[in-house]
């Protein structure tokens, strides 16, 4: 049982330190952002761990675990995987990739926010890594499809078994999906990041612009808040208008023309 599905753990594997990891650099963000001191803390090192949380949680855990299912539904569900020497060939090829992305954002030459956003630019071998990352992804999907042609010639007129029919409409969407993000990264990204490029548009890559402001200095702005809090605190009223304080302006004018109308309507009468 074990060799039959030792493919499968690896990429697993992989997926489970990836995870560790991750969760590790999402703890520092989260005392960051919390405004908990501990050793070694910066905003550098907030905008590392912010990079290789995404990447390591949002990219590598993601791929590997799901290729790892894929493996152990495609043995159990159609009773063989073809093309596994292909398959070690693609874990051999993602893990290359996601150990060269994690050397680089580790070191702190690839903070480039979550995943990868330009106009900040990672080192090469960042790049490089995450689209080694996909193409194992890419033949993970085509061992998948053709396991299951070499299982539906034998098995003509059978219903598909129901993780194989999830499982072929996950790599047809992962195709579509990442098809725009392997352009972005060879055709942009790299000859950017190598210097072939002088310039690139950012607005050209896909999620350029989604995360422009929530991913701003925390540090900093938790410094400010702190700051803000204490001048509340010691704020003290007014001795001639103590009621005053804190009391949005609109509702104040709003009050003032309530009692002036009182009082010219006192006059009226009077």
């Amino acid at each position: 049982m074990a060799g039959k599905h030792t493919l499968a753990a690896s990429h697993i594997g992989v997926a489970v330190a990836a995870f560790g990891v991750a969760s590790f650099m999402g703890v520092l963000q989260a005392l960051s952002m919390a405004d908990i001191a501990f050793p070694w803390r910066s905003e550098s090192l907030y905008y590392m761990t912010l990079t290789a949380h995404g990447v390591l949680m949002a990219l590598v855990f993601t791929t590997f675990f799901i290729m790892g299912l894929g493996y152990v539904l495609a043995r159990e569900c159609l009773g063989r995987i073809v093309g596994q020497a292909a398959g070690w060939l693609a874990f051999g090829l993602g893990t290359a990739g996601a150990a060269a992305a994690a050397v680089t954002i580790l070191r702190g030459q690839s903070t480039v926010l979550y995943t990868f956003y330009p106009p900040l630019q990672a080192h090469p071998l960042f790049y490089i890594g995450a689209t080694l990352i996909v193409v194992a992804s890419w033949i993970w999907g085509a061992i998948i499809i053709a396991s299951f042609r070499a299982w539906r010639r034998e098995h003509r007129g059978e219903p598909i078994p129901l993780p194989i029919h999830g499982l072929l409409a996950t790599i047809i969407l992962w195709y579509l999906a990442t098809t725009g993000l392997a352009i972005e990264v060879v055709g942009m990204l790299i000859p950017w990041s190598l210097g072939w490029v002088e310039k690139i548009d950012p607005m050209v890559a896909p999620g350029a612009t989604s995360r422009p402001i929530s991913d701003a200095p925390v540090i900093s702005r938790s410094r400010a808040k702190r700051r803000t809090v204490t001048r509340m605190r010691h704020a003290r009223p007014s001795p001639s208008r103590p009621h005053r304080l804190g009391r949005p302006r609109r509702l104040q004018s709003t009050r003032r023309r309530r009692r002036r109308t009182r009082a010219s309507r006192s006059a009226r009468s009077a």
